[in-house]
């Protein structure tokens, strides 16, 4: 008896010996590759590099090329490690390239088949994604060519339907049903469904739906749905058509995958009571197309230029001073900034010019360190942001940024290079029409978006201007937004009248010389009140005279 409880006492050990070793390996640990492992039943369902190299983050090396096994071991581990901070950067979560269980469940959620980094044939990831391509035209047409048995043709229509409305409502666009050839088709499919291996559909889970972006090829613009789907329309065990079909379509009109998890462009795949367009959303659709059409900014004309008189200085009894009008009025600023209102800041080499409706303030010019602390002598480019009593000031990749005319602390600071394609001329900034702030920044060919508030870790999208906004000239010096809500794009001897809304210039392409409100600081503010003050002095005067007279 005793012996064969030593022996089943043993026995029990050695069970709970290996059932301690088994938790011990695995639980989350370095590995000699420096990727952490984690317990098997959470990595069965994910094949982790072929979903890195399916969405970007990994290159898929040509067929024909292999690994030397003897030699790149190590360089493979960083590879993988280096892939999947890519991915923790994208999805938001902390991106320290470890292969742990919140990075795994994060890449078995059900999600959008389309990629979230585009790569070239040759491996390299694409400077510019989806957002390359537009619609050429803004009337589009859909049809549906294959329905899904699981709901009714006539909901799953109508379900589309508000799916392009939720587009159509921020972007100038409009979507019609057809019988006909149509710019967008939708299909309900299942496994390899002719459009090539690789985008092959999985079955119930992981990827529900895959589009492709504008262009000229009979795929352009498709959108597929896997069948094998449970589609719901409004039961929470299933997946919601109207949620995915939307973020489909956004692709079909040339969006990307956004790193925003409140985005309906989000890669994954998140149920919404009231759906509706994220920030982000909103911006990548107005970035391809522009702003909802709607009226004019203003029903006045833009202002035009008229001829001007030569102005003959008074003689003095002195030498002229900085403070006189400049010669012809022509004064060819580096930079004008709108502030407060209609308080105008004409930026000349080392010199600041203030003026308003009013001509020229009493006072100025004044040396630019005297209103803006600090600033470099000369600028590359300055702004305001309307609304914020802000003005940035960019001078060889550095920015500083005042509030009410003092430097906020921690300023100025450097942008990396990288985050800017080629050097900016001019800026135009505005409120769109969600009320959303916009700060567009122009080179010679290329523009980007750029938020000066918050620093930004990745480099922003940069488009082709000459594809975005029509007749923009490379010559531009720098844009304002008048009193009319017009921008005008200032060049040396000529400007152009901008509708930032249609992005589309204001009757003719180019209009020589500057416009007319460019002459005001040729007055100052005081000459103009004066000369008010003695007219309306004659005038009350003479109508005494008739006065007196019927008496």
């Amino acid at each position: 008896m005793g012996s064969y409880l030593e022996v089943s006492g043993g026995f029990f050990c050695v069970v709970f010996l290996l059932f301690m070793m088994s938790t011990v390996v695995s639980v989350p640990a370095k590995t000699k590759r420096g990727v952490k492992s984690v317990p098997q039943f959470m990595r069965q369902n994910v094949d982790v590099k072929g979903f890195l190299k399916h969405y970007g983050y990994m290159e898929q090396k040509p067929v024909g090329i292999q690994d030397d096994n003897n030699s790149l071991g190590e360089n493979r581990a960083v590879t993988l490690r280096r892939a999947v901070r890519k991915f923790q950067q994208f999805y938001g979560i902390p991106d320290t390239g470890e292969l742990d269980a919140l990075t795994l469940k994060k890449m078995a959620m059900p999600r959008c088949g389309t990629k979230d980094i585009e790569r070239d044939p040759r491996g390299r990831v694409k400077r510019f994604s989806r957002l390359a391509a537009k619609w050429k035209h803004s009337y589009l047409t859909w049809k549906v060519t294959r329905f899904t048995g699981q709901l009714p043709q006539a909901s799953q229509r109508s379900t589309f339907s508000r799916a392009f409305q939720i587009w159509q409502d921020s972007a100038p666009l409009t979507f019609t049903e057809t019988r006909k050839e149509a710019d967008i088709e939708i299909s309900f499919v299942r496994g390899n469904h002719g459009d090539g291996p690789g985008n092959a559909f999985d079955g119930r889970g992981n990827i529900l739906a895959h589009a492709y972006g504008p262009g000229e090829a009979p795929i352009s613009g498709d959108a597929h749905f896997d069948d094998d789907e449970y589609w719901t329309l409004d039961d929470e065990r299933g997946t919601n058509l109207l949620v995915v079909a939307a973020h489909e379509f956004g692709h079909s009109l040339g969006l990307g995958h956004s790193r925003d998890a409140r985005a309906l462009m989000y890669p994954a795949y998140q149920s919404q009571d009231n759906l509706k367009l994220g920030y982000d959303d909103i911006r990548g659709i107005q970035t391809i197309y522009g702003g909802k059409i709607g009226p004019n900014p203003r029903t006045v004309a833009p202002q035009t230029r008229r001829p001007r008189p030569r102005v003959t200085p008074r003689p003095t009894s002195g030498p002229a001073t900085t403070s006189q009008t400049p010669e012809s009025c022509q004064i060819q600023f580096d930079e004008v900034v709108r502030v407060d209102g209609d308080n105008y800041y004409g930026l000349k080499d080392s010199e600041v010019f203030k003026f308003n409706k009013d001509g020229l303030t009493s006072g100025y010019p004044k040396p630019i360190t005297e209103i803006f602390p600090e600033a470099p002598p000369s600028v590359d480019v300055a702004f305001a942001v309307p609304g914020t009593s802000r003005v940035y000031i960019i001078k060889d990749l550095k920015v500083w940024r005042y509030t009410k005319f003092e430097l906020d602390a921690g300023y100025p600071i450097e942008i990396p290079r990288r985050h800017f394609r080629e050097k900016p001329r001019f800026v135009m900034t505005f409120r769109d029409d969600t009320n959303y702030q916009r700060v567009l920044l122009f080179g010679s060919d290329y523009w980007w978006e750029y938020d000066f508030d918050n620093r930004q870790t990745f480099a922003p999208n940069s488009y082709r201007i000459r594809r975005f906004w029509m007749n923009v000239p490379r010559d531009v010096r720098y844009a304002v937004q008048y009193s009319d809500s017009y921008f005008y794009l200032v060049s040396e001897s000529s400007y152009l009248v901008m509708n930032h809304h249609r992005r589309q210039a204001v009757g003719e392409k180019k209009r020589a010389g500057l416009p007319v409100w460019l002459s005001l600081p040729c007055s100052s503010t005081g000459t103009i009140r004066s000369t008010i003050t003695v007219l309306l002095v004659s005038f009350g005067g003479f109508l005494l005279k008739v006065l007196l007279n019927t008496q």
